[in-house]
């Protein structure tokens, strides 16, 4: 029967075609979207609602992935970057130690007290990020690394 095949059979084939595409290449638009001059049966138009729906779905949910990896990239970023600072510190104080340029013991103790501010900061900043079910806000993040490692006797 020609009706059959023109309103029925030939767009569930194009469904069909359509779902074989996804995830194969970056697609515009949305391949569900059916020609504007096909006659198809109200079984048949209430299928294709619902793939173009999924479609729509899919897209926001995709948009919405993309949104929380490239946060994410940007939190490590930030994290190593702010870790960094505080260990360089560190470092810096240890060397001083290590090179004989703390020659007094006033200057031992201070430099000791800073290594220890430091460590105890860098200590906190992982116990805080661990207590954190979903990731740090990085105005969060900045205000604590600011209140507690960047400003102590730097």
């Amino acid at each position: 029967n020609k009706r059959l095949t023109k309103t029925t059979i030939e767009p569930l084939e194009a469904l069909e075609k359509a779902t074989k595409t996804l995830g194969k290449d970056a697609q515009k638009e949305n391949p569900f979207t059916p020609t504007s001059h096909q006659t198809v049966s109200t079984e048949v138009k209430q299928l294709q609602l619902s793939f173009e729906q999924m479609w729509q779905d899919l897209e926001e949910a995709n948009a919405e992935r993309e949104k929380y990896e490239a946060n994410r990239k940007e939190l490590i970023a930030n994290i190593s970057h702010d870790l960094k600072t505080p260990i360089t510190s560190i470092i810096g104080y240890v060397e001083g130690l290590m090179d004989g340029v703390a020659n007094t013991e006033e200057k031992k103790q201070r430099y000791l007290t800073v290594i220890h501010e430091k460590s105890l900061g860098l200590n906190d900043l992982i116990v805080l990020s661990l207590q954190w079910k979903r990731p740090i806000s990085l105005v969060l993040l900045h205000i604590f690394l600011k209140n507690t490692v960047w400003n102590k006797n730097s």
